[in-house]
């Protein structure tokens, strides 16, 4: 009786061995083909985040609806930097782009000499990046 005991969990155990290897193999083939159909959704998503993208910055730069002035005021001496710094970021919130910042080194180039105005130039503002504080070799 042992024998046929054993032979029955043998069996079973067999069985259940190859169960599981078919449930293994169909699964890995469902998830290879759910990954392999997200290409092109991914596609399609980028996409439609990049038109969205343009859409906003449009948005930003005709009425800047993230934007506020609020945003830079706490109750600490540094506002004032902050409120400036945030106005002439080209990456601000303002949508502005870099207009702040050309027309404020527009206004300073105005008042410079000859000889500094020339080396003072007002192109590539759009890749600019405003600091509020920088380290100077003083410390």
């Amino acid at each position: 009786m042992t024998t046929d005991h054993d032979a029955a969990l043998s069996d079973f155990f067999t069985g259940l061995d190859s169960a599981v290897a078919d449930a293994r193999r169909d699964h890995e083939a469902r998830l290879a083909a759910f990954f392999a159909g997200l290409g092109p959704v991914v596609a399609a998503a980028r996409r439609a985040q990049a038109v969205l993208d343009r859409k906003q910055a449009m948005l930003d730069r005709r009425v800047a609806p993230r934007f506020s002035v609020f945003d830079y005021f706490k109750e600490r001496e540094t506002d004032l930097s902050r409120a400036f710094g945030g106005l002439l970021d080209p990456a601000g919130t303002h949508g502005q782009g870099d207009t702040f910042l050309r027309l404020f080194l527009g206004e300073i180039r105005r008042s410079l000499d000859d000889d500094l105005r020339s080396g003072f130039p007002l192109s590539d503002t759009q890749e600019c990046d405003v600091r509020l504080e920088y380290p100077t070799d003083e410390g």
